[in-house]
């Protein structure tokens, strides 16, 4: 039986590699997305726990606190922009990756494919070379009979 070479074995394996590329660059994207999100909850806390806090004192003191308000404000719209980025680019990249799948599982499905036809083409040959040579051992046998 001749072993089986897959053809296309580099296309395979750069498909290999541009997949785990794509999941790494997921990770990465999605990894960031969490810690943007997790540094806007933050930023939300913080302005319920100003607007919970008393305003007693002087007009100093509430000025101040209506200017952090406002510095709070300003800080959660600019995240939420950079969490909208950074979700986007997290949709992109889980796209990336399921197309890099796609094309890897293409590949290694035409593998499956060849090496199936490859198995049953050898196992034709072999039962062509046993029906042979039982054919041989039975003109043998009716040549030469015993």
């Amino acid at each position: 039986m001749t072993k089986f070479k897959f053809k296309l074995e580099p296309v395979l394996q750069h498909r290999e590699s541009k997949e785990k590329q794509a999941v790494l660059a997921q990770a990465d994207a999605q990894q960031k997305y969490f810690s943007l999100l997790d540094s806007l909850n933050k930023t939300r806390d913080n302005f319920e726990r100003s607007l919970k806090a008393t305003n007693n004192g002087d007009c100093f003191d509430i000025l101040n606190n209506i200017m952090y308000r406002q510095y709070l404000k300003n800080k959660m719209i600019k995240e939420e922009k950079k969490v909208s980025k950074a979700h986007q680019q997290l949709q992109k990249c889980r796209k990336r990756t399921l197309e890099a799948r796609k094309q890897k599982l293409i590949m290694e499905k035409l593998k499956e494919n060849q090496l199936a036809h490859h198995i049953k083409e050898e196992n034709s040959k072999e039962q062509k070379q046993l029906d042979e040579m039982a054919n041989q051992i039975i003109l043998r046998n009716q040549t030469y009979p015993f």
